[in-house]
């Protein structure tokens, strides 16, 4: 499951979605902003059949909090109505994706915007 999250931490950070020192996995930090990237439903295990990845955004500006938000979606879910996107020259196969919401105003006072995306094939 980490290969598959690395997969995708290396694509956004190749189509300069995300800088690398704002990426982190299964964990946030205090920084003013940052992008996580969550093994949903497990730290290190996958519950069920398809792997759920949380891609969560925080940031203390509300707007570029929801601008990268939408710029990693963008980047890994297609329109396509089969949803193969190619990540880091690999297919993947996206049954469920959900579009970004906002989810809080966290205690550092960083907006937080997340999506979910489940991948059956990588």
């Amino acid at each position: 499951m980490t290969d598959i999250l690395k997969e995708i931490r290396t694509h956004l950070i190749n189509s300069k979605v995300i800088t690398d020192s704002e990426c982190k996995f299964n964990i946030t930090t205090s920084d003013d902003e940052i992008v996580c990237l969550w093994i949903y439903g497990g730290y290190r295990e996958v519950l069920g059949d398809s792997p759920t990845i949380q891609i969560k955004v925080l940031s203390k500006d509300a707007r570029q909090a929801e601008n990268k938000i939408n710029a990693i979606f963008k980047a890994l879910v297609t329109n396509k109505p089969i949803r193969i996107s190619t990540i880091n020259n690999k297919k993947m196969r996206i049954v469920e994706a959900q579009q970004p919401f906002f989810v809080e105003k966290d205690t550092q006072q960083r907006f937080v915007w997340v999506f979910n995306i489940t991948v059956t094939a990588f």
